[in-house]
């Protein structure tokens, strides 16, 4: 469930940095007029933003994405401050209230919140790591369109609808892309880990089963299973410390 909340919100932030680019001119009004060059800082702000939500998707820069988006969300604060003080409508042609503006000011906790809490993530366990086969092209095939479906539908100077359309083209995107990317296997001296985009598996080793012939290869443990598909079979299995009856030898080291 976490990492499934993750992809939404790191999806979401991604979204609304690539509207930054699309759609600066609400973005550069808010700016606070006592900064230069709002234009340029907007547009640079919609780069990090765009830049961190993808990093939060790859285990490797979750972290990092997380000071990242941190210290992002912090900066760009006094534009939200700017944008309740001077009662400037954060939608164009959609009038706010002044309860809304200010309502906007502690919704940004939240997001503070997950940020500090993705820069403290542990990196992924340490251990052998195998990667799965995994149809990659079919995956970014289908990122590319749902990425290009939404433009016709930007035609429409309305902006709300054309954010959501852009947004849930940008959201069904950056998870198949999550989901070509990130698919491993690791082992470690207790565990065992699959990690397949949004999906996370994990079981301990001393309760593990291994059925299958080696590709595909079929983890148990209890009433869950899951079917993995490693590019090197051998190696896994070795790393499983697996013998005649499938099944893993205890002690091992991974």
């Amino acid at each position: 469930m976490r990492r499934a909340i993750d992809g939404v919100l790191a999806a979401a932030v991604f979204a609304v940095g690539a509207l930054h680019l699309v759609w600066p001119d609400p973005f550069v009004a808010i700016v606070p007029p006592s900064l230069p060059a709002p234009r340029t800082l907007v547009l640079t702000s919609g780069v990090f933003e765009m830049l961190g939500g993808l990093g939060v998707m790859l285990p490797r820069t979750r972290r990092m994405a997380g000071v990242g988006l941190l210290l992002l969300f912090i900066v760009v604060f006094p534009a939200n401050v700017h944008m309740a003080l001077a009662g400037i409508d954060p939608v164009p042609g959609l009038p706010g209230s002044n309860l809304g503006r200010w309502a906007r000011l502690p919704m940004q906790i939240p997001l503070w919140w997950w940020a500090w809490d993705l820069a403290r993530t542990p990196s992924p366990p340490a251990g052998d790591r195998h990667q799965l086969v995994v149809a990659q092209t079919p995956l970014l095939l289908g990122a590319l369109v749902a990425v290009a479906l939404p433009w016709p539908g930007l035609a429409d100077h309305a902006l709300v609808g054309s954010t959501v359309v852009l947004t849930a083209g940008l959201l069904l995107a950056t998870l198949l892309v999550w989901r070509a990317f990130e698919a491993e296997l690791i082992v470690t001296d207790d565990r065992v880990v699959v990690l397949r985009g949004p999906f996370r598996w994990t079981a301990p080793r001393r309760d593990l089963r291994v059925t299958g012939e080696g590709h595909p290869l079929q983890l148990h443990h209890g009433d869950q299973h899951v079917t993995v598909r490693p590019e090197h079979p051998r190696a896994v299995r070795e790393a499983l410390g697996l013998h005649d009856d499938r099944a893993p030898r205890k002690g091992r080291r991974a």
